[in-house]
């Protein structure tokens, strides 16, 4: 399993090289924003033949992440979703790996939907300090 929670400015632009060894299953990214964190991750999936589904909940972020996955051309192996993850997960299967890049607040909400679908594997959890104490700490 491999699980990422954003800890730097740009983390997924090293995801290429160490997604090449993810487990099988999906691929999801919950917080797309304007999706550049999104077109790192195409990389991976293009070196594996994977594909990526990517959740943004406002409107206005999506509309940004799609002119930027178009303007890109890695429409074939991404797909955005417009809404609240949390609304969605129950339609995935075995999750292989999350990048997740969301608001602070919902990060304690993903872990416990997400963890459950991980598959076995690799896992790497990151994230800053101050997330880690404010979201995961009893």
């Amino acid at each position: 399993m491999i699980a990422f929670v954003k800890s730097h400015p740009r983390p997924a632009s090293s995801s290429p090289c160490w997604l090449t060894s993810a487990p099988k299953g999906a691929w999801i990214e919950i917080g797309t924003s304007a999706g550049y964190s999104t077109l790192w991750l195409a990389l991976a999936c293009r070196e594996r033949g994977q594909t990526l589904t990517t959740f943004e909940i406002l409107a206005a972020k999506s509309e940004m992440a799609a002119q930027t996955i178009a303007a890109a051309g890695v429409n074939d192996v991404v797909t955005l979703v417009e809404g609240d993850f949390l609304a969605h997960v129950d339609t995935l299967g075995d999750i292989g790996f999350c990048f997740l890049d969301a608001e602070k607040e919902i990060y304690g909400s993903c872990y416990e939907a997400i963890v459950p679908r991980l598959m076995p594997g690799p896992c790497s959890w990151q994230t800053t300090p101050s997330v880690a104490k404010s979201t995961f700490s009893p």
